[in-house]
């Protein structure tokens, strides 16, 4: 009666049908990444998996800064007025503009300085040509990615799904076939023009749910709610680019004082750690970014908080159990056995990662309350901790030196969390 029982609540548990839905798209996302970094792997080394992490970050970097940093607002704001007709087309027309605006921009800046962007990622201009193809394409990737938020805010995870399953999949296919046909190059290409494509897919499907009067949200914009989304923009900006930007200069630094070689194994340490645990992290940002969003009173946040940590953070340490005792197994699934290597990096890396989500359930609270002040310091602060803490380690031990670092900053990051939002967690 009680396994009965226990099989009814998780049925009706929101945040595990959730992680349900997430994790199918997600579990072919990130297969469609490994598939591709093995190729990568087994056809340029180590190296060649350091130099294309390096344009992925700037490609994640570029698109967040090209959105306008406003994606938390936009999920925080259309999940709080979805129910609002009016306000949410304001919400849906200010945040087109913006996005638009900031796209274009950014757009031109990164053309204008192709040359010097291309020698600090590849230590070279030879590839200055995909740069500038990206730059007229970052248009489309901030689009799609606000589009993406529009459908998360919404609540609507099944469209959500869709449209990860097609990018990871046509990803992977343009990767292939251009590696195929044009080398390394080719590769850069294919990561440089997919969410263009993916962006009509999510346009569709968006168009489909008749959020909005098309001609309305052209032409309506309301300055209240842009100043609101633009505040967004500092939280967004430290969200989504100082993470790429201090794996860039952290990847930099590996390969020009140790080797490029311990710079591609870190970086396949580091993408292996986002593979398994985007299934956690974007539940949350599916999930709980909304729901705190759209409650109010202290002990109800605490208990939502709570009652997450206890559902995800049990399983989370029986998975990453699991990839320690096949480390080797799985080094060799996704790399080859140059990276054999890396077997040390995995008991720091997986102790930094189970705090890491530990404090992502508190992070995500002051998104979702707009505490900006406190997010941006944090931000800021532990960035930079991070990668002078991480060169600094890394100095000492080597590469390896470099995870050493992460349970350490991520212990001070939960406990500065706590501390900061003492008022929520101790709540009675």
């Amino acid at each position: 009666m009680k396994i009965k029982t226990l099989f009814q609540s998780l049925r009706e548990n929101e945040l595990i049908n959730t992680s349900l839905l997430t994790g199918i798209g997600t579990v072919i996302a990130q297969v469609s990444g490994v598939v591709i970094m093995k190729i990568v792997a087994l056809t340029f080394g180590a190296s060649g998996v350091a130099l294309i992490s390096q344009f992925v970050d700037f490609v994640t970097l570029s698109t967040s800064v090209a959105s306008g940093g406003i994606q938390q607002g936009v999920v925080k704001y259309t999940a709080q007025y979805k129910q609002d007709d009016s306000l949410l087309l304001k919400v849906l027309s200010s945040s087109l503009r913006v996005t638009i605006i900031s796209a274009t921009v950014i757009g031109i800046i990164i053309y204008y300085f192709a040359v010097e962007i291309s020698s600090k990622l590849f230590q070279t201009n030879e590839y200055t040509y995909i740069i500038q193809i990206f730059a007229f394409n970052c248009i489309f990737f901030a689009l799609n990615t606000l589009l993406v938020r529009i459908l998360n805010g919404i609540g609507n995870i099944k469209k959500l799904v869709i449209i990860n399953i097609t990018s990871s999949l046509l990803t992977l296919v343009l990767v292939v076939l251009l590696l195929r046909h044009s080398g390394f190059p080719g590769a850069l290409m294919a990561l440089s023009v997919t969410q263009s494509i993916v962006f009509l897919i999510a346009l569709r499907y968006t168009i489909s749910l008749k959020l909005y009067n098309k001609v309305a949200l052209f032409k309506r914009i309301d300055m209240q709610v842009t100043l609101k989304l633009l505040a967004f923009t500092a939280m967004g900006i430290c969200t989504l680019v100082l993470g790429p930007l201090v794996n860039i200069g952290i990847r930099n630094y590996l390969a020009e004082n140790i080797s490029i070689g311990d710079a591609g194994i870190w970086s396949g340490m580091i993408k292996l750690s986002n593979s398994y645990l985007s299934i956690v992290t974007i539940t949350l940002s599916y999930y709980y970014l909304p729901k705190l969003s759209s409650i109010s009173g202290h002990e109800m946040i605490r208990l939502e908080i709570f009652q997450g940590q206890k559902t995800v953070l049990p399983l989370l340490a029986m998975a990453l159990l699991l990839l320690y005792r096949y480390r080797l197994e799985l080094i060799f699934l996704v790399y080859s056995e140059e990276f054999a290597r890396m077997e040390r990096f995995f008991l720091p890396q997986l102790l930094g990662d189970f705090i890491k989500i530990a404090s992502f359930f508190l992070s995500y609270l002051l998104i979702a309350k707009a505490k900006a002040k406190m997010y941006i310091l944090l931000s800021v602060v532990f960035a930079i901790i991070t990668y002078f803490l991480t060169i600094f380690m890394a100095e000492r031990y080597g590469a390896i030196g470099a995870v050493y670092a992460h349970p350490v900053i991520y212990s001070v990051y939960l406990v500065t969390l706590v501390y900061s939002l003492r008022e929520y967690v101790f709540a009675r």
